[in-house]
C-alpha cells in the first residue's frame, strides 16, 4: 500500500502551500489525489506526488524547448502521466 500524506505534509514536500494544492484540486490540472470522506478529507499517495514532481523538469523556460532529461519525460515513473494541456 503507497504512502498516504495529508495536504500540509504534501504542501511542505513541495514548498508550497495547503491553499495552492486546494486551488489546483479545484482548478483541475494538480497531483491527483484522494477523496477519503464525503466531508472532504484528502490524502496525496507520496509515490503520485513523485512522479508529478518528475514530469516538472525542465531545460528552459520556452515552451518549445525539447524536454531532454529523463526526469523531464517521466522516465520510469509509469503509473500516471499529465496530459498534454496541462505542459
Amino acid at each position: 500500500m503507497p504512502k498516504l500524506m495529508t495536504e500540509k505534509e504534501t504542501a511542505a514536500m513541495l514548498g508550497m502551500s495547503v491553499h495552492w494544492l486546494r486551488k489546483k484540486r479545484w482548478e483541475g490540472g494538480g497531483i491527483p489525489y484522494i477523496k477519503m470522506t464525503e466531508r472532504g478529507a484528502v490524502r496525496y499517495s507520496e509515490e503520485i506526488v513523485m512522479q508529478y514532481l518528475d514530469m516538472r523538469f525542465r531545460t528552459c523556460t520556452s515552451g518549445t524547448c525539447e524536454q531532454d532529461s529523463p526526469q523531464a519525460q517521466g522516465a520510469g515513473t509509469g503509473a500516471w502521466q499529465e496530459g498534454p494541456e496541462n505542459h
